[in-house]
């Protein structure tokens, strides 16, 4: 996932915006753009829906995150799951067990 910080710096590229620009179109204070711009603050959910608005670019992908990507995992998960689903208690408990050993393994 990209941070907010950079799609906002891309966004402000793409659209030849400085700060002032973001503030006076949005009504969000040039203080929060700033802590924005440099890490000190994240945006919450409304902040990132009113600039992404203004500026005419999906809220998601200035949340950071990718689209395409985002929906493939999520697709793959819940096939993931619903393949689980279909299994016996004991069947799920060694897909767990399975899980939890290879992560353990990760970890080493």
């Amino acid at each position: 996932m990209v941070d907010v910080r950079d799609r906002l710096y891309e966004l402000m590229s793409e659209k030849d915006l400085r700060q002032s620009d973001i503030s006076r179109v949005t009504g969000i204070s040039k203080s929060l753009i700033s802590d924005y711009l440099a890490g000190r603050k994240i945006p919450k959910q409304d902040k990132i829906y009113k600039i992404a608005t203004a500026f005419k670019v999906d809220p998601v992908w200035l949340a950071g995150f990718d689209n395409d990507n985002l929906f493939a995992r999520a697709r793959a998960y819940s096939e993931l799951l619903e393949k689980i689903e279909v299994l016996s208690p004991e069947e799920k408990l060694a897909v767990e067990e399975l899980v939890n050993y290879l992560l353990s393994k990760k970890a080493n």
